[in-house]
């Protein structure tokens, strides 16, 4: 379904498990949508979300998001914190 801005499309968890398993994909890595926490794990780990700048544009209080992906596949994301939140970024995700 199109989004109200007419720029994109918007759809849920199913359609996400279903491309997964037709194209054979352990997981889908999106970027550059601000999310709060710098990154947002979404349809049962099929979909991450990353956001790598801290306090975008000066206007937004998240925190950022590096994926690292090591030779045998195993993911980790690092935060990087906000400078502009009290509370500091919840832990490093260690497997994805």
């Amino acid at each position: 379904m199109a989004n109200v801005r007419g720029v994109s499309y918007t759809f849920g968890e199913d359609a996400i498990v279903d491309k997964c398993a037709e194209l054979d994909l352990d997981m889908i890595v999106r970027a550059h949508q601000v999310v709060h926490d710098g990154f947002e794990i979404f349809a049962k780990g099929k979909c991450i979300t990353l956001f790598s700048a801290p306090d975008y544009a000066d206007q937004y209080d998240n925190h950022g998001a590096i994926l690292f992906v090591d030779a045998n596949l195993k993911c980790k994301i690092r935060k990087m914190p906000s400078r502009k939140r009290v509370e500091p970024p919840s832990k490093d995700q260690e497997k994805i």
